[in-house]
């Protein structure tokens, strides 16, 4: 994540994020403040994503972003009964209420079949629309790895979005801020598909 100005990121009274109080409140960048109390917290995709949606849906009224992405988090942290898993499932259940729904899950990890069913099941969302992002950045031999993995996929209602070669930090493994803005686009158009 990085630190942008460019317009698909700036706040926009029709979308709201659940803060950590549980609450709802104007989203702005970083998204993910409070929640990820490890940062770095720059831009993501998920503010992108809600301008996209506002541009081309029709219709569409407020949109809500839960976040609940971890810095430096591993697969194995996001399984069932793990405290990162239960937290994510309590924000989206809090989600729900007042008229609330649940309409996808953008996935930024390297998931498994398994957490896919199983959030499905806990959500009670047999068919929640899943849109995972393949991992783009890294570097090593397991990178193409788990890339394959992700592509491999093959669930219904899970669509991927690939964000091999977009513009990487320095690190090599975040993207930068301009480069999270593209695929919160992608997301919104297979969100809208």
């Amino acid at each position: 994540m990085g630190r942008s100005s460019t317009p698909e990121v700036r706040p926009n009274p029709k979308v709201l994020a659940l803060t950590p109080e549980q609450g709802w409140k104007e989203a702005g960048e970083p998204l993910h403040a409070g929640i990820d109390t490890d940062g770095p917290w720059g831009v993501g995709p998920g503010i992108a994503f809600a301008h996209e949606i506002l541009a081309n849906g029709s219709g569409s009224g407020l949109i809500g972003l839960v976040p609940c992405a971890r810095s430096n988090s591993h697969t194995v942290n996001w399984e069932s009964g793990t405290y990162f898993y239960k937290e994510m499932v309590i924000r989206a259940k809090e989600s729900l209420q007042e008229r609330g729904r649940i309409r996808a899950l953008l996935r930024f990890k390297n998931s498994i079949e398994k957490f896919f069913a199983d959030l499905r099941d806990h959500l009670n969302m047999p068919s929640l629309l899943i849109i995972q992002m393949a991992l783009a950045s890294g570097e090593g031999k397991f990178t193409e790895d788990i890339r394959n993995n992700q592509l491999a996929i093959s669930l219904p209602n899970v669509k991927l979005v690939d964000a091999k070669g977009l513009n990487l930090k320095k690190d090599k493994l975040g993207l930068t801020a301009d480069s999270q803005v593209q695929p919160g686009k992608k997301l919104a158009h297979f969100f809208l598909a």
